[in-house]
């Protein structure tokens, strides 16, 4: 009988030995591999062999967002930079359980998240380099499912959620980004906040905006997302964000318009030329990138600044783009509008997420409370009791609390009607089931009349002794 070899009797691989810190390519470009059949179609049809490697190249390509790509690129350079360049030959490719814990080890006391992150980039980077198979059996071994429960238990469970983005607050922020729209970047950069969060979209959806996405008409604008991350083949989504003429000049349609304007784009669709269509809508305005597309750190720099000059001093309080399209969420939930039609402005799958995630909790619970003081405001009138007294004055000396910001106007809450929700469907009513006829030889049947019609249906005011009328008898 044959003898197995020792590693097919479920003994430990062999460790690798060192290798140069030279030949370890921490980036997830992939291994130029040969494709064997491209090749040999090339030898009978070149021009097809072409058409085929290009289109391959690109679904590959499509593979993985490019901001996945940076974050993944970040995190590998973030693991390695704590271990010496000269031993990166000894972790890397991990073919072990012992070579992916003593990798990972390096990260304890991390945030969750990160360390999360940090692993699927490990994946990534197996996968590129044509190993996934070793690291997949490596982290699925139980000795490294126990040292993932531990690492767990030890990392950074902290909140590093970002805030919902008040509405008083990006209106300030619009105001210092303004200032008569002096500048090119500043009327982009008010159409670009503005437009991102009254119409709760991304800050990358906003960005990869072209010329021919923004359609205005008498009501607004509608943009049309192209693609989203819940919208990977691309069917594309299409937005309508309405005139607000309480907003004044901040009404997200004219700095839209005000942008289209400083960048002599015309505002009707039919009188853009149709090689400009495609061109992004937010570029960059100055420098030797002039009209190209501008990045996310463009717009992510802009609000950092202007949140240090607006909010100063904010302990506890963490802000970025992504807080533009959580204050959207909850400022249209404080107007009124209902959960479904947040969803679908928002594009969500799933509601539970929306509401735990993107609306502003103490905004909820104040709303909540001020329609619970509208619905007893409204059963005290109803029952004709006086409205109760009103609040006392401020004592003499102290001024009342200034409102930064906007000044809004006062609503009274007894004004303020609860609509309850329209249902989507109707709900099916069963059909009655016919009644059994029954059996035996029916006798023969006189024709209807008025008076067998139900007594609901009669009238009152005619005669019980009236002659009757007749009919049309019944069809079989």
């Amino acid at each position: 009988a044959s003898v197995r070899p020792a590693a097919a009797q479920g003994e430990p691989r062999p460790v690798p030995a060192p290798r140069n810190s030279g030949s370890i390519d921490l980036s997830l470009r992939r291994t130029s591999t040969e494709n064997t059949t491209i090749e040999q179609l090339r030898r009978s049809d070149p021009d097809v062999a072409s058409r085929l490697a290009d289109i391959i190249e690109k679904c590959l390509g499509e593979a993985r967002a490019s901001t996945t790509q940076r974050t993944y690129n970040s995190m590998l350079h973030s693991l390695m930079s704590a271990l010496p360049e000269g031993t990166w030959g000894t972790f890397l490719p991990v073919t072990t359980p012992c070579q992916a814990i003593s990798l990972l080890a390096c990260l304890d006391g991390r945030v969750w998240g990160s360390i999360r992150v940090t692993k699927s980039a490990l994946r990534a980077w197996h996968l590129a380099k044509g190993c996934a198979g070793d690291f997949a059996e490596a982290t699925a071994s139980v000795i490294f499912q126990d040292f993932w429960q531990g690492l767990k238990k030890r990392a950074d469970h902290s909140s590093t959620a970002t805030s919902a983005l008040p509405e008083d607050t990006l209106t300030l922020c619009l105001e210092k980004c303004g200032e008569g729209h002096a500048t090119l970047a500043a009327a982009r950069d008010c159409a670009w906040l503005s437009s991102t969060f009254y119409c709760v979209r991304r800050i990358g959806e906003t960005a990869n905006l072209c010329i021919g996405d923004v359609i205005f008409d008498v009501h607004g604008f509608t943009m049309m997302v192209r693609k989203s991350k819940t919208d990977q083949c691309g069917r594309g989504l299409k937005v309508h964000c309405p005139f607000m003429p309480h907003l004044g000049k901040h009404c997200p349609v004219q700095h839209m318009k005000n942008w289209f304007n400083k960048a002599d784009i015309p505002l009707e669709f039919n009188q853009r030329p149709p090689t400009t269509r495609d061109e992004p809508l937010f570029f960059v305005t100055k420098g030797a990138k002039f009209g190209q597309k501008a990045g996310d750190s463009a717009i992510r720099c802009r609000l950092d600044r202007l949140l240090m000059e607006v909010l100063p001093d904010a302990p506890g309080v963490r802000f970025s783009t992504h807080s533009l399209r959580k204050g959207g969420a909850s400022w249209w939930r404080a107007q009124g509008l209902s959960e479904d039609a947040i969803q679908l402005l928002g594009g969500w799958k799933n509601a539970t997420t929306m509401r735990a995630v993107y609306f502003d909790q103490e905004q909820t619970r104040r709303r909540e409370e001020a329609m619970a003081v509208a619905a007893a405001v409204a059963a005290r009138r109803a029952a004709g009791a006086p409205p109760p007294p009103p609040a006392p004055p401020a004592p003499a000396g102290e001024d009342p609390p200034k409102r930064r910001g906007r000044p809004r106007t006062r609503v009274d809450p007894a004004a303020i009607i609860p609509v309850p929700p329209v249902p989507l469907a109707m709900p099916r009513v069963p059909k009655a089931k016919p009644k059994a006829k029954a059996k035996g030889k029916a006798g023969p049947k006189r024709p209807r009349t008025v008076n067998d019609a139900a007594p609901s249906m009669q009238d009152p005011s005619a005669s019980s002794v009236a002659s009757p009328r007749r009919l049309r008898p019944r069809h079989k």
